[in-house]
């Protein structure tokens, strides 16, 4: 492929503004989940990619607006959730505004929020740093029974950009009366995943490897830590860093080949990063609609 072959991708997106198909939307928000990997490379293009976005959801955000009606196609309850998700990143006033609403009234009734768009609101008033949202949703996180709830908050408390309460977090890990084993790869990979949170989380994994030993020692999810880590990462200093770390452990059997297969990742995600993005930045700065 050329040097300006995502730049293309990307270029095609920008036509779609007029797509109201659920199946043609996952396939664009795959794009741009991928456009959103340059970030890391040049953070001034996250407001560039805010702004594509808010342009691609506006007519689909009008026709499906907040809330299901009578007969409405499934296709359409699913895609609401990923307009209202895209405009939740993307700061699109109206959202961000309509969701802390809806969050108020979730405390208050939790029916109030369809379980489609919950993850959606509890995220919006925890990077919005709503008073009180953090502190609410780790209760909610630590009393629910329900399964699908807890996913939702655990998702939603990674979106902090506020180190007091990422360190919260990561110092919960630990303690198992409020993290149960088998969501710590969870917690760790979410907050690996966030730009704000990630030095912060990686940091965390290798000053406690010796305790992921032992923790996991003899559990098939043992070995999803490296993969999880490589799925994390999009920057050349990162993926030697990741080298660095993981390499000497290559030498156990349960961990060896998924080391390899990271190592292998990384290489080809930052590789087409770096190849790609002085096409993205020309791209970006000349889009218009």
């Amino acid at each position: 492929a050329d040097n300006v072959s995502f730049a293309g991708t990307l270029k095609l997106l920008s036509r779609y503004k007029d797509e109201d198909s659920e199946p043609v939307w996952s396939i664009m928000a795959a794009i741009i989940s991928d456009a959103r990997r340059f970030v890391e490379q040049a953070p001034s293009l996250e407001k560039a990619i805010k702004d594509l976005i808010r342009k691609l959801i506006a007519k689909q955000s009008k026709r499906l607006g907040w809330s299901e009606k009578p007969g409405e196609n499934p296709q359409d309850v699913k895609l609401r959730a990923l307009i209202v998700g895209f405009g939740a990143y993307a700061e699109q006033p109206e959202i961000i505004a309509h969701a802390k609403k809806l969050f108020a009234d979730y405390q208050k009734d939790e029916q109030a929020v369809p379980a489609e768009i919950r993850g959606v609101v509890f995220g919006v008033a925890v990077r919005q740093n709503v008073p009180g949202a953090f502190e609410y949703l780790i209760s909610l996180e630590e009393k629910t029974v329900n399964v699908d709830i807890k996913q939702d908050v655990m998702g939603a408390l990674c979106l902090t950009k506020l180190e007091k309460q990422i360190n919260k977090l990561l110092g919960r890990i630990k303690d198992s009366q409020k993290v149960r084993q088998h969501d710590i790869d969870r917690w760790l990979v979410y907050l690996m995943r966030s730009r704000y949170a990630q030095t912060l989380a990686w940091q965390w994994l290798k000053d406690n490897w010796a305790w992921i030993e032992e923790t996991f020692e003899g559990d098939k999810s043992y070995d999803n830590f490296p993969r999880y880590a490589a799925s994390a990462f999009n920057t050349r200093k990162l993926l030697e860093e990741y080298r660095d770390f993981f390499e000497p452990l290559k030498s156990q059997p349960s961990l060896g080949r998924n080391i390899a297969m990271g190592i292998e990742e990384l290489e080809n995600r930052i590789s087409w990063l770096e190849r790609d993005l002085p096409a993205v930045i020309k791209f970006f700065k000349a889009l218009a609609f």
